[in-house]
């Protein structure tokens, strides 16, 4: 859907208040100069029209993104693999026999842990 409000145009490109203006703000009693009003009102019509021109309308958004879902939806994802790189298949188990998983930093602590405790660190040869 296209934007539905005509651009309110304004080509008077005025002047820019100074850096110290800008950080002051207009104080009670001060009577701004136009062309500071002029400078505003034309740098809000060229980023409201920027704005427009490079938005993308939701209809465009909508459709790319049940394109995507139709594709992931079909997608052929593999099983975890110690092989191939950036397929991996975590495990906490510390008795387990799989040649198909890969350990977890949690189960490896465990290990650790558990000879800690048993003090047999001395009498591995």
């Amino acid at each position: 859907m296209a934007f539905e409000r005509k651009l309110p145009e304004w080509h008077a490109t005025g002047v820019e208040p100074s850096e110290t203006q800008k950080q002051t703000g207009f104080l009670p009693g001060m009577k701004p100069p136009a062309q500071w009003f002029n400078w505003f009102m034309n740098w809000m019509y060229l980023a409201l029209k920027e704005f427009q021109e490079k938005a993308v309308e939701k209809s465009y958004v909508d459709s790319i993104a049940e394109e995507l879902r139709e594709e992931i939806g079909e997608a052929d994802i593999p099983d975890a693999s110690l092989i191939v790189k950036g397929k991996v298949q975590l495990s906490n188990k510390i008795d387990g026999e799989s040649e198909e998983l890969a350990v977890t930093e949690k189960a490896l602590n465990d290990v650790r842990k558990t000879i800690s405790k048993r003090n047999i660190w001395g009498s591995i040869e």
